[in-house]
Parts: structure tokens; sequence; C-alpha cells
């Protein structure tokens, strides 16, 4: 997410992501083998809006339509230039050009069923800007409860990404609080207003807590949050103020560097950072057991690391969308 390597690793192993989904939710029709495959009705319920359901990342994009558009941070943790860049990827639906901005911005997501369609992004400090759509949007300036700050393998920061929930129209921002890895929610809905913060009862290593890249499963409503230190935490945010933890160790010492999921058969997955061959973990949330605690744990028996073979990144596994 926050430098130039991170985002051709992202790209690079999209693929390779989408080709473990394949293969552990199954495959084969309803006939089963031979002959035409059967029509049916979709199962599950329906997607999420587009910007949902992916880990937090340093650029997002706006779909509405045809159009698609893109923010662009200009800066990372270990700080830059100021503003958020706005392009056009599909469509010409609005001017290219720069949004201002008061400080060093790192990460953006967006929501079109936002009323208006509306951007996160948050700045290494305690700043988070809503941003409407449009070519010279109006910028709102918030500001989390983020104190101190917290470390990974890419910089430190106080806000240090966001990922979104189109479906109740919520933001969740990883921060610092009180140099312990947390969460803050985001209501966008009526006049934008923070929930209340909270930490993360995660194992601590040399490294923050959470993830560098959450992710929010707005059809099941868990937070998935693969940390640099191996382990990997779900946490149920049925109702985002009540908070409910589970743990695993996904790979003793690993350094997961994003959390991603296919939310419609909930595989859950975690690249590992300077892995080579590229190395993925893979767990099947259907499946998993969830154990109640103070934190609560979680195991999947099916869990695996996945070995890309074929997969050499210069950082080895970093960024992942599905």
């Amino acid at each position: 997410m926050q430098s130039a390597k991170r985002i051709v690793s992202n790209f690079a192993i999209i693929g390779s992501a989408l080709l473990l989904v394949a293969i552990a939710a199954g495959c084969g029709g309803e006939g089963g083998g031979g002959g035409p495959a059967v029509a049916s009705a979709p199962i599950g319920p329906p997607p999420p809006p587009p910007g949902s359901c992916q880990p937090s990342s340093s650029l997002s994009v706006l779909v509405t339509g045809t159009n698609v558009v893109s923010y662009v941070p200009k800066s990372n943790w270990g700080g830059g230039a100021t503003g958020v860049s706005l392009v056009n990827v599909e469509g010409a639906s609005i001017t290219p050009g720069l949004i201002a901005t008061a400080n060093s911005v790192n990460s953006c997501a967006s929501n079109p069923a936002s009323t208006p369609p509306m951007t996160v992004c948050t700045a290494n400090n305690t700043d988070v800007y809503l941003i409407p759509a449009g070519s010279t949007p109006t910028v709102a300036t918030m500001n989390s409860a983020g104190t101190g700050s917290i470390r990974f393998s890419g910089g430190s920061c106080t806000n240090c990404g966001v990922a979104m929930d189109g479906v109740h129209n919520k933001a969740v921002i990883g921060l610092s609080l009180g140099g312990i890895g947390g969460f803050q929610y985001l209501d966008l809905s009526g006049t934008p207003a923070f929930e209340t913060a909270f930490t993360s009862p995660a194992p601590s290593t040399s490294e923050a807590n959470i993830s560098e890249d959450p992710l929010i499963d707005p059809t099941t409503n868990l937070l998935l949050s693969a940390a640099e230190g191996g382990n990997y935490e779900v946490i149920d945010v049925s109702k985002t103020t009540a908070p409910k933890f589970f743990e695993t160790t996904a790979d003793a010492g690993a350094f997961l560097d994003s959390s991603g999921e296919d939310c419609s058969t909930e595989i859950a997955l975690a690249p590992e950072e300077g892995s080579v061959p590229t190395k993925v973990f893979i767990a099947d949330l259907r499946q998993a057991k969830f154990t109640s605690g103070t934190p609560g744990s979680w195991t999947d028996a099916g869990s695996q690391i996945q070995m890309l073979s074929e997969s050499e990144l210069s950082a080895g596994g970093s960024g992942i969308a599905v």
C-alpha cells in the first residue's frame, strides 16, 4: 500500500488469489459432469456495492453507472506531498485534478451508495477527509480518536488506512490508540459521526497488532485483520459498538500483509510479505469454528498455506484483492 513495490505486488497476485478462491470454493455445475450445466437461481446475498469487501488500500475507485473515478493519495506512511489526485478511469464524469488536503494522505475508500457518493481518506495524523463526488468537491475534515502511532513494515501512522462498508454506509479506520492498534467506525448516514473507537486484543509483535489492510465483509458483518506476526483476527461487528474478537495463528511469525476475502463464498485469504515463492493463507469462514472468549478464537480444519510456485515478487505477497 505504501510504495511502488506494493502496488506491483498487489496486481501481480490478483490472478493467483482468484484462482485460489475458485479451487477452495469447489467447481462443477449441478449436473455434476457430462451434459450441459443446469441453470439455477443465484445463491446467497446480493453482491455489496463496488468498493466494499475490499481491503484498505492507497487508492480507491468510485463506480457510478458506467463511470469509474479513482482517488489517488499523493503520500504514504513515510510522508510526502499533500492532496489526492482525481482521475477518470472509465468515462469522463469529472475534470481530473488535485483535491487539496491539509496533511499527507495515506489511504482512501469510496461508497457509491452514499448520498451523495462519498470518498473517505485518512491522513497520517488524525485527519479524516470526506470528499463528495464531483470535479470540485467541498472537502469536510473530521478528526479520529487516534493517539500515538503504530508501526508496520511499510512505516508508522496514527490513522493507518480506511475500508468501506457500503451496505451500512460506514467506513472503518485502522488506527493507533495510545500505541495499540484498533479501529474506529465512521457512520456516513445523515450527518457523518464517529462511533467509539476500540483497541484490538490481538497479540503484538515487533509490528502492529492489526492488519496493514483490514477488510469489512458487509454481508456477514465480519471485520478481517491479518497482521504482521502471523495472527489472523476476525471481529464480529454485527453491533459495531460492541465488537466480539476471535483470534487464530495463521502462520506463526509470518508477515501477513493484507486481509482478503471472496465475500460470496466467505473464503478468507492473506498473502505473506517476504515469502519467495509467494505464500497465501487461505481459510473457509463458513466452515470455521468460532469459540467465545476474551478474546475468542477461531479455527478452520481445512485452512492451509498455499504456495504459488511460479510467483516470485520483489517483496513477496503484499496487497491482495478478490
